[in-house]
């Protein structure tokens, strides 16, 4: 009898513990449950071309007491419409705050047809094809299950009504250049995702699209005639005409040196397997600051030297160390990589709108062709002779001395 009281108060006991320790954690849990309020929703905002975008919708889970549990804030989207005003150029940015994870886009032009639906990463590369008035649907989510800390899931909806008005303008780098350089072109404005078309005398250009607009570089060479060249740039159905001014450079203090020979057989070579590689252009610029000389060593030969026989150079040479490092000058995709008898040892490396460095004379090749490499990334070895480099846009030939030092049109911003 006595065992069975005893068992009786011990059963009581744990129930009343039980009860206790229920009634604890549900007061903590209805507490924390009470404390997780809207304010704990992201509250950075995202942007449309700038402009900071306006909710009209949300379903957000809150977690609480690590996760295990959620409360749940939602609020079916609306159909309020955000004005947004007229953008001149067919690309407005939509930019994410640090918590968005993933945004989808529908956007109708004032017939409601679909003239976009996709993902914000393929709306990033997405130019409107005609101007007038537009309506985008935006939903940005935060989706990260299992992350540390917990943070609230789910996703806001954004509507807004805007204007598209764009037309296409030519802005130049500067309004001359000097023999060897390298003027920037840059068209804004564009409608659809067409590349701009330039046309003039002093060489090809070849246009890559980035935030900024539609950006390409006109070689200066050498050589190119002193004085004014017409240059026209198409886009759709616009034509815009400018004039570029070339004024003439001293290259002082060359070197007169010897001009190498070479056979008919290495002439068809370098025909072959190398001039094809002039009309390869279609690579983004691959380079953000001034680039590296590709090897350490004393410049024997200027860009632009006389060589005996009254002939101009357009190699620049630097005498390197034998068995010493020859770097990219910049980032790029390595298009040749072999031995060619005009030139020996080549690397040819493309850095994008059409920009192309060529090293020649080389000892020991690292690489291969196809291959991404970057600024400083050793590509070679030096050789008992100089290193030679070339730069050149397409087939036309530009002074690396102006790329080295980072004066250039090739770093318009």
């Amino acid at each position: 009898m006595k065992v069975l009281r005893a068992v009786g108060k011990l059963c009581l006991w744990i129930i009343m513990v039980a009860v206790m320790t229920a009634l604890l954690v549900g007061g903590v849990l209805a507490f924390l449950y009470s404390r997780a309020g809207q304010e704990d929703l992201p509250a950075d905002p995202v942007t449309f071309e700038g402009q900071t975008l306006e909710n009209v919708g949300y379903d957000w889970a809150v977690p609480i007491l690590g996760g295990v549990i959620e409360r749940e804030f939602q609020l079916s989207p609306g159909l309020a419409l955000q004005e947004l005003g007229t953008f001149d150029h067919a690309g407005p940015v939509l930019a994410l705050p640090g918590w968005g994870t993933r945004a989808e886009l529908t956007i109708e032009n004032e017939a409601g047809e679909v003239v976009f639906h996709g993902s914000g990463e393929e709306y990033a590369e997405f130019r409107f094809g005609a101007n007038g008035r537009y309506m985008a649907d935006i939903r940005v989510w935060h989706e990260s299950p299992g992350e540390k800390p917990a943070k609230p899931q789910g996703w806001y909806a954004y509507r807004v009504r805007f204007g598209v008005d764009a037309q296409p303008k030519l802005t130049i780098s500067d309004d001359y250049a000097y023999q060897g350089q390298v003027l920037a072109l840059r068209v804004t404005g564009v409608l659809g995702s067409e590349a701009p078309q330039a046309q003039c005398d002093l060489g090809p250009v070849w246009f890559a699209l980035g935030d900024k607009g539609w950006t390409g570089y006109l070689p200066v060479t050498y050589n190119a005639e002193q004085g004014n060249h017409d240059l026209t740039v198409t886009s759709g159905s616009h034509t815009l005409e400018a004039v570029v001014t070339v004024v003439g450079a001293s290259f002082a203090d060359q070197k007169t040196i010897e001009a190498e020979g070479y056979t008919a057989a290495a002439a068809r070579e370098y025909q072959n397997k190398v001039w094809p590689l002039y009309q390869e252009g279609d690579l983004a610029p691959q380079w953000w600051g001034r680039f590296t000389q590709p090897a350490q060593g004393d410049n024997v030969q200027k860009y632009g030297a006389y060589l005996a026989g009254g002939a101009r150079s357009t190699e620049y040479r630097i005498q390197a160390e034998p068995g010493s490092e020859v770097v990219s000058p910049t980032d790029g995709v390595v298009l040749f990589a072999g031995y060619l008898e005009l030139g020996g040892n080549t690397v040819i490396i493309h850095h994008g709108c059409g920009l192309k460095s060529y090293l020649s004379g080389l000892g020991a090749i690292g690489v291969a062709e196809g291959q991404q490499v970057l600024q400083g990334q050793q590509v070679a070895e030096a050789a008992e002779g100089p290193v030679v480099l070339e730069m050149r846009i397409g087939n036309k030939s530009i002074d690396p001395a102006y790329a080295f030092s980072g004066r250039s049109g090739l770093f318009y911003r």
